[in-house]
């Protein structure tokens, strides 16, 4: 690697990283990704792309390849365990919005995105695990764990939860907060199986119990895009969190006791959908509502380094992307000028990404809180009734938000 002290230097290369290098390279910008995990491409759950992550993505070249490679969602309906209908709602329709809401498998996004940056020139450097950061007066050099070093003009930090350069903003170690839940998700790719069940196209199925609840859908099957596969997922209380050799050692086989037991004679087709699991995913839930700044000299962090969200509303990709795409178009207009584009870029997104993790976190409390047979009715009717008179428009208006029409204003 050569040094060069005009690029801009990005740490982690998730849906944050990602994004701002390929809307820097669009805006004329040279940057350089630093990844410390390779096999995080091929990782992770399934994915919801809500409309506002759906248009960021449509800005960096890629929504038709995610449309085509995913599952177009159109609508939510409500359950309760014994199957009973309580109400639908929109997930947001393309003729409304703009753009439609699609699941994806997340590993078929992290491809699609890498493969652009790589069709654009934008270099990502593996293993590279971040020790330290040292900034002078007209560079920041990043140490590396193996003992290199690189120096550029400023450094971005996308490196999720447990973020290395946060700690050089921050000046301190930060250490998220457990949610005290477990997710557990699966995948279905039994083709008989998905034809018996004959779930309803374009439609996510949410299943609300006692104390959590169940949700399950299609979604097109990566390798085969003409085969459909199902996915399923659920959030369950875990008092203790699970470190991550605790997680692996959870066998798919103790995964789907587990869910079978909390799901234990809820409505048809459950019981079929979770014993008819081929893959699992599984992982504790923590977060970061707010941190009290985003940067620090040449050194700003994006994305789960800044706010990495309960997914209980969906918006943790589609904030970071937002976020990534901020920075690019922010960074040009002040000619890279950090003193003048930092605060404004922190002014801009702060605001929107504390008030969804908030909400995130104080929804993933009300609705895995066990409740006795009188207040399960009564919260099915009150649920029922305000999200039928609720205007689509303001169910939706996280997905409203349109991150380009709000970097205009700026401009």
């Amino acid at each position: 690697m050569t040094n060069n002290s005009n690029e801009v230097l990005i740490v982690g290369s998730g849906f944050a990283g990602l994004i701002t290098a390929i809307t820097l390279k669009n805006s004329g910008i040279s940057s350089k990704i630093f990844e410390s995990n390779i096999n995080h491409i091929n990782s992770g759950d399934r994915i919801t792309l809500f409309t506002n992550c759906m248009k960021v993505l449509n800005l960096a070249g890629v929504a038709n390849e995610v449309i085509n490679k995913g599952f177009i969602l159109e609508g939510i309906e409500f359950q309760d365990h014994y199957g009973k209908h309580m109400v639908n709602r929109s997930m947001g329709l393309k003729s409304e919005y703009g753009m439609p809401t699609v699941t994806i498998k997340r590993s078929k996004l992290n491809e699609i995105l890498l493969n652009k940056a790589k069709e654009l020139g934008i270099e990502i450097f593996y293993d590279k695990k971040v020790i330290e950061l040292e900034e002078s007066e007209n560079k920041v050099k990043i140490i590396f764990e193996d003992g290199t070093n690189y120096s550029g003009f400023l450094a971005i930090g996308c490196d999720g939860i447990y973020s290395t350069v946060r700690r050089s903003v921050l000046n301190k170690n930060l250490l998220p907060n457990y949610s005290g839940l477990i997710y557990f998700g699966g995948f279905i790719y039994n083709q008989k199986l998905i034809e018996k069940l004959k779930l309803k196209p374009k439609t996510v199925n949410v299943t609300v119990g006692p104390s959590h609840f169940f949700t399950y859908s299609y979604l097109n099957k990566p390798e085969n895009k003409e085969e459909d596969a199902i996915h399923w997922n659920c959030f369950l209380r875990q008092p203790k969190r699970l470190r991550k050799d605790e997680l692996d050692k959870l066998s798919e086989k103790d995964v789907i006791e587990r869910v079978l037991e909390a799901c234990n004679n809820w409505h048809e087709p459950v019981a079929d959908i979770i014993t008819g699991t081929n893959e699992v995913w599984k992982s504790s839930i923590s977060d970061i509502v707010e941190i009290e700044k985003w940067y620090n000299g040449r050194i700003l962090v994006i994305g789960d380094a800044a706010h990495a969200m309960n997914p209980l509303l969906g918006q943790g990709a589609g904030t970071a992307m937002e976020d990534g795409y901020a920075v690019a178009k922010l960074l040009k207009k002040y000619d890279c000028n950090y003193n003048l584009a930092f605060p404004v870029i922190e002014k801009l997104r702060k605001n929107r990404t504390t008030f969804i993790a908030r909400k995130a976190r104080e929804n993933s409390q009300r609705t895995t809180f066990k409740l006795n047979n009188l207040l399960i009715k009564l919260r099915n009717k009150a649920f029922s009734l305000i999200t039928f008179l609720t205007p689509e428009k303001l169910l939706n208006k996280i997905q409203l938000y349109d991150i380009e029409k709000e970097v205009e204003k700026l401009l």
